[in-house]
């Protein structure tokens, strides 16, 4: 049995959590940490003599001094340095110093954080001679420009964020990059989640406008499996446009290539996370083609695989896509069914009237080469081909005269 003293004072205890809980604060125990790298050199991402200020931006307007990065070969060097703070911040503000300059020539570049980026790892960049590059966001149908704007580059197979700033109420940013020199840009949702991508942005010119439209797939595009979507078109000549929508939220991963006929890759990128984006790769040739190669990791579907072919300006929309059929030995297998269709007609023709048959397998071959069956062979072929059977046909002429 318990003493009444003893009795008394948790009775007191109890009256007293009973009163005062609903006033105690919660405290936050989320703990953050940023780890920065640096000065590398944004050109080639190897470090680079210099230094960096990294400061601390919050919503009170309270600014800190986190660290100084610096690579000083005749002297200290400090390249790699990790913020906890208590409080998580608004933004981080980059002020990189040329060491060839003795300092005096500076870049402001910026890294906001998205709302649940608590922990995270970033390279600070300086680049050569930058300027500040203006965007504009024109968002048709309604959409969204985003909460942030992402710049990118790649180099040694590894892309890194240059800046990623907020999108003012005008849906205009302003970035400090290098001109004439070819970035990745994103619009990101408050999250840190990318939905629309620009894969090549020149940066020889400001203002630069960007515009974003809805998703949009044609009737005629079935899903590829339940719920999820995927389709690339040619919005103009030098653009191929990916279109990705999984309206069940379950997308793990996307990846995608788009690579010449002959296999090489021209452009790629990976989403993660993300169950809705539109890409605009600007990068692309108007006279040639591209085949489109996508994997999706799905929660609920496992690994989904898509193909596409988008014929350049010069040939004519495919009739009948084979790329379901895969290749055979490394080769596509439309490649393999234009040249059967080719050999068939040459072969329907006897020596009496070679001539005919030459020229009905030529301008076959012409038509499987336009439509992109027969992509291995050049144009240039196709029209020595036909000269050469223009020569045949009045070489024979001139035999049936005499």
């Amino acid at each position: 049995m318990l003493s009444k003293a003893v009795f008394k004072i948790i009775l007191v205890a109890l009256v007293f959590s009973c009163c005062f809980f609903p006033f105690l604060t919660t405290v936050d125990a989320t703990s953050y940490s940023y780890t920065f790298n640096g000065p590398y050199d944004e050109n080639y991402g190897v470090l680079i003599p210099g230094k960096v200020q990294v400061i601390a931006h919050y919503a009170d307007n309270y600014t800190s001094l986190i660290c100084t990065l610096i690579d000083d070969p005749g002297g200290s060097s400090l390249v790699t340095f990790t913020y906890s703070p208590s409080s998580k911040p608004t933004y981080f503000e980059y002020i990189t110093y040329d060491m060839s300059s003795g300092y005096a020539n500076y870049t402001n570049r910026q890294y906001w954080l998205s709302s649940n980026e608590n922990t995270g790892t970033y390279t600070v960049t300086v680049g050569e001679n930058p300027t500040e590059i203006a965007f504009n966001i024109r968002a048709l149908g309604g959409v969204d420009a985003g909460e942030f704007f992402c710049v990118k580059r790649s180099f040694n197979g590894t892309t890194i964020v240059i800046e990623q700033r907020a999108i003012d109420n005008t849906d205009s940013v302003v970035a400090n990059l290098m001109p004439n020199t070819i970035y990745q840009v994103s619009f990101l949702s408050s999250t840190g989640s990318t939905f629309y991508t620009f894969g090549n942005i020149n940066t020889y010119t400001t203002p630069i406008t960007l515009t974003v439209s809805p998703l949009s797939f044609p009737s005629d595009i079935l899903l590829q499996y339940k719920y999820v979507h995927i389709y690339a078109s040619r919005p103009t000549s030098s653009e191929i446009k990916i279109d990705y929508e999984d309206t069940q939220n379950k997308t793990l991963s996307v990846y995608y290539s788009l690579s010449f006929i002959n296999g090489t890759i021209a452009y790629s990128l990976t989403h993660l996370g993300t169950s809705q984006f539109t890409d605009i790769w600007t990068g692309a040739n108007s006279n040639e083609s591209y085949y489109l190669s996508a994997t999706i990791i799905h929660s609920e579907f496992g690994t989904i695989t898509f193909s596409q072919t988008l014929t350049g300006s010069a040939g004519a929309s495919l009739p009948i896509d084979f790329g379901v059929f895969g290749d055979f030995a490394g080769v596509d297998g439309k490649q393999i069914l234009g040249a059967l269709i080719v050999l068939v007609i040459f072969g329907c023709f006897s020596a009496f009237n070679a001539y005919i048959g030459i020229f009905a397998g030529v301008v076959t071959a012409g038509i499987m080469v336009w439509i992109g069956w027969l992509s291995s062979v050049t144009q240039a072929a196709v029209v020595a081909a036909f000269a050469l059977t223009i020569l045949l046909a009045i070489t024979y002429w001139k035999r049936r005269i005499n």
